[in-house]
């Protein structure tokens, strides 16, 4: 309904809530181009460092707009890049390390249990109760 279109949408496995389809960039580029919109990526680099800003739209954000435009949008943009912003990055490997630590606490935990004599009669117990 418009010629000109601000567009955002999770690249894959972004994170976040509600995300049906996750695309990388030039997905979305080839399904506007059949409908004669071009993209403009003008918008990323000025949003980039913005601490203001979510990492979300600096990442994903670009206007696609039909060619008439490029007089004020500037030259469009031939391939969008599929960037990955730094605070997801970030994100992701926090997440990685907070997995990694939870994985070996839990190792440590069935170590324990396993080398614990008190361990042994419950599970003697619990064994004779399978084979009864």
């Amino acid at each position: 309904a418009s010629d000109v279109i601000l567009f955002s949408a999770a690249i894959p496995n972004q994170t976040g809530q509600n995300h049906i389809n996750e695309q990388w960039p030039s997905y979305w580029q080839q399904k506007f181009l059949t409908h004669e919109y071009y993209p403009f990526d003008i918008l990323r680099a000025k949003f980039w460092n913005n601490k203001n800003i979510e990492w979300w739209y600096k990442q994903n954000i670009l206007i696609y707009a039909k060619q008439e435009f490029s007089e004020i949008l500037g030259q469009s943009t031939p391939e969008v890049l599929p960037l990955i912003h730094p605070e997801l990055f970030q994100l992701t490997l926090d997440q990685k390390l907070s997995l990694q630590s939870q994985v070996q606490s839990l190792e440590l935990t069935i170590q324990d249990r396993l080398t614990k004599p008190k361990f042994l009669p419950a599970l003697k117990t619990l064994v004779k109760s399978i084979f009864k």
